[in-house]
């Protein structure tokens, strides 16, 4: 697969949090609650090249029943994954049913170490994908 020169999708966050590094975050065990989402497969393709790789990969979502009708903990409806936009870059980000490209803020949110899919993304798409929940991602690290 040849990359285009287009930026990475988490391009400005990446450039915001290297010249402002956050600062870590103590989390108790006993903050801990069951997620509003889980990933029940996973299918990971891995291409190595000189100095950097690229990460395709298939997740299949699926609502957890513990949180089904639950308040959203932290305020976030959505599948929340974590990484490390210093080192990662978001290539290219879809959900399965939704047509056209995913919009940021719109349809995914991104953080410091976080990129959030909206539940609301995640329903849209399972409605017009046989009520299944598949995210793909394109992800370059260089390490």
């Amino acid at each position: 697969r040849t990359m285009t020169s287009t930026p990475p999708l988490n391009a400005a966050l990446a450039a915001d949090t290297k010249a402002n590094p956050p600062k870590p975050v103590e989390v108790v065990r006993l903050e801990y609650a069951p997620l509003k989402y889980v990933v029940s497969k996973v299918s990971l393709d891995f291409k190595l090249y000189t100095g950097r790789t690229l990460v395709e990969s298939v997740l299949t979502v699926t609502e957890n029943d513990l949180q089904k009708g639950e308040p959203d903990v932290g305020g976030e409806d959505g599948l929340v994954l974590d990484g490390e936009e210093a080192t990662v870059k978001l290539l290219e980000l879809s959900v399965d049913g939704c047509e056209g490209a995913l919009v940021a803020d719109v349809d995914y949110i991104m953080k410091p170490g976080k990129l959030i899919i909206k539940g609301d993304t995640l329903r849209r798409g399972a409605s017009k994908n046989e009520n299944v929940m598949v995210v793909r991602t394109t992800v370059e690290i260089v390490p």
